[in-house]
């Protein structure tokens, strides 16, 4: 459950429909019992980047999690998550960070047993270096984001099914917005911003080089029961929304990289091509 004051002070319950879902009492509920089930938080220690208000760790250790950690970069909603969580969950393991996350990956090595990030990639260029800094802190992570539209918002009917499904799902590729990106700003504001979305083939891909391999499960369930919000929509006037579970895994594929060439030579020998055989 939510404790109903984190509920009643998320002002994103005003949030015009084209800035992204307005999110509900109901909304709120749904998206932690998906991606944040007690089942896999119970005992176990969190990680919040993008904690926003602190909904996450009143749903994290009123489900059972051993201790919480928020990091927020906007000073406003962090002073909001520290007085309810300060009111709600006196005496239990949690703390809040106020920083961006360029500044914690900094300065921050302490592993959890699980990492949310939920809306705070897009928010950055680099992702190769963003899912590698989570990759360093937890074995299991929940990465929730946006699908990239910008390359066919203006042409989406035109594309086949077959097609679309493949840029839904496995054609990796990312998109660049040059300052028409919007996210929170602060109380009833977005901001507009210059980021990039990557697509659920291309994180896949990412953290597969991390050593992790993903689920979509929880993507299926949220289609399913918010399907104003999570899916990916040729409307260009509607943000499509994914989640991906990832976890460690020995037996991920193994991806060569261009610099084993010159640090491993004897690791390529079977992936390299005779020109005359070609």
């Amino acid at each position: 459950m939510l404790n109903k004051e984190f509920i009643e002070r998320d002002f994103r319950a005003n949030r015009p429909a084209k800035f992204g879902l307005p999110v509900t009492g109901e909304v709120n509920l749904i998206k932690h019992e998906v991606m944040l089930p007690a089942s896999i938080i119970t005992g176990k220690r969190i990680l919040d980047i993008g904690s926003f208000i602190g909904q996450t760790g009143d749903w994290c250790l009123n489900n059972g999690a051993a201790s919480y950690t928020g990091v927020e970069i906007h000073p406003e909603f962090h002073e909001i998550a520290l007085e309810l969580m300060t009111k709600h969950h006196p005496g239990e393991s949690w703390q809040l960070i106020n920083q961006g996350v360029d500044e914690y990956f900094a300065e921050a090595v302490e592993c959890f047993d699980l990492i949310f990030c939920g809306g705070v990639i897009f928010a950055h260029v680099n992702h190769v270096w963003f899912l590698k800094e989570l990759a360093k802190r937890s074995d299991h992570i929940i990465l929730e984001s946006r699908h990239p539209k910008a390359m066919w918002k203006r042409h989406a009917d035109q594309i086949p099914d077959e097609l679309w499904k493949e840029l839904e799902y496995t054609m990796p590729y990312q998109e660049w917005h040059d300052g028409t990106m919007t996210n929170l700003g602060r109380i009833d504001h977005s901001v507009r911003f210059t980021a990039g979305n990557t697509s659920i083939g291309a994180v896949q891909l990412l953290m597969e080089l991390e050593g992790y391999s993903a689920d979509l499960h929880m993507y299926e369930q949220l289609k399913s029961q918010l399907p104003d919000a999570y899916g990916m929509f040729k409307d260009p006037g509607r943000v499509g929304r994914y989640a991906v579970e990832f976890k460690r895994d020995s037996l991920v594929k193994k991806h060569l990289l261009g610099d084993a060439i010159i640090t491993d030579p004897s690791s390529w020998n079977k992936h390299t091509i005779n020109w005359k055989d070609a």
